[in-house]
């Protein structure tokens, strides 16, 4: 067809179709002037059917002009490409222990093997990482870091499942180095050190770590503290022939005199039984205070927790002769008050009792101190995430895995 129309032999004017369906065309014959020839003009009609929408359509075509006729319609444009997928996004907030200490400099990452996806810490704590991990609905790792060498927090490291994908992760973290900003010690800065209050002291009576990892891999409670201090400690007459005398009650709460002057702050005050609230448990009962009595069998009984890591008292039994023992009483007493187990270091909490060492040293309070830090931040932010974490993050960081 572009062939009939461009070689200029015939051109077609397009006429119409009448009622019977017969194309009326005007057929201009133009060939090359001939001496004498004129160009002719006359309408014909086409028989119509199959011929007439042949002619029809040769004649739209051509009408257009001389050269190429109606343009061909564009072609329809692909369909656009389908969106990218959509990374699922896990939230969480860096809560520091001490809220001057800000939290510039952190990048928080999401972990499954060698895989990882990473954002930084807003200056409010809040974080939000998009991860495509998050899509096989399988336990991840999280992990806050500090930016860079210079480390102000232990590292936080924990296992998300994949039921607490939506759920906000908050956690408490640690700092490298405290400060002690009362008592004893104030003024003085020492080196935080997650190895040493976890290491197992060797002793007599049994063994134990300073600081006790509590919970497990499938359930994390908040840090083992009394709930609400000062902790209030009363002596108990009933089920005993030990008197506890006027006297003995002056020795005694003298000697606890130390736990607050060391620490800065009122751990430990005196009170009766009747003061003391009492539950029944399944480990028996529980008095959100410590009960004090002589018991020439040295009976202790200690303390306990629940699972949000309250300690209750059971009460205490202290041999007649060792009741005015001022280094045996704040020793027990650190074990009632603090729930710290034994320190590595030289200090009043040894396994063996030392009388010529000093009752306390700065890192037995600093650590002290730490736990009820640690503990008053999770219960107002309703997280139970700290401690247990950090010493995660200490042993990643020591390339050894928990």
């Amino acid at each position: 067809m572009n062939k009939l129309c461009t070689n200029n032999l015939r051109k077609f004017r397009f006429y119409g179709i009448d009622g019977l369906g017969n194309l009326f065309l005007d057929i201009q014959i133009s060939r090359k002037k001939r001496e004498g020839e004129n160009s002719m003009s006359r309408p014909v009609r086409f028989l119509h059917g199959a011929w007439t929408i042949i002619l029809a359509s040769l004649a739209l075509s051509c009408s257009s002009g001389s050269g190429g006729g109606l343009e061909p319609s564009p072609p329809n444009p692909p369909p656009p490409p389908p969106p990218p997928p959509t990374a699922p996004l896990i939230s969480g907030k860096a809560i520091p222990l001490y809220p001057e200490m800000g939290t510039s400099n952190l990048l928080v990452y999401v972990r499954k093997g060698t895989n990882a996806d990473s954002s930084t810490v807003a200056s409010d704590g809040s974080w939000t990482v998009s991860s495509f991990l998050l899509r096989d609905e399988l336990d991840v790792e999280r992990l806050v870091d500090n930016r860079g060498s210079l480390r102000r927090f232990y590292p936080s490291l924990s296992v998300i499942h994949k039921e607490d994908y939506t759920r906000m992760d908050a956690c408490v973290l640690l700092p490298t180095k405290y400060t002690h900003r009362a008592g004893q010690f104030a003024g003085q800065t020492l080196d935080v050190g997650l190895a040493e209050v976890f290491t197992i002291a060797i002793g007599p009576m049994g063994n134990s770590s300073f600081w006790k990892r509590t919970g497990s891999a499938l359930q994390v409670y908040h840090t083992r503290t009394w709930k609400q201090p000062p902790v209030r400690i009363a002596f108990d007459h009933e089920g005993t022939k030990e008197r506890i005398s006027a006297q003995d009650s002056v020795v005694f709460f003298s000697n606890m005199e130390p736990i607050n002057h060391a620490t800065g702050r009122q751990y430990v005050v005196a009170a009766s039984k009747p003061d003391l609230n009492v539950r029944q448990t399944p480990d028996g009962l529980r008095w959100d205070g410590i009960l004090i009595r002589k018991d020439p069998m040295n009976s202790g009984f200690g303390i306990g927790d629940d699972d949000e890591g309250n300690i209750g008292s059971k009460g205490f039994g202290f041999r007649p002769d060792l009741f005015r023992h001022k280094h045996y009483t704040i020793h027990e007493m650190g074990h009632m008050v603090f729930g710290v187990g034994h320190s590595v270091w030289k200090s009043i909490m040894s396994p063996v009792i030392d009388e010529s060492g000093p009752m306390f040293t700065p890192k037995d309070v600093m650590y002290m101190n730490l736990l009820y830090d640690v503990a008053e931040v999770q219960r107002a932010t309703g997280t139970k995430c700290g401690i247990r974490e950090a010493d995660r993050g200490r042993l990643w960081m020591e390339s050894l895995r928990p």
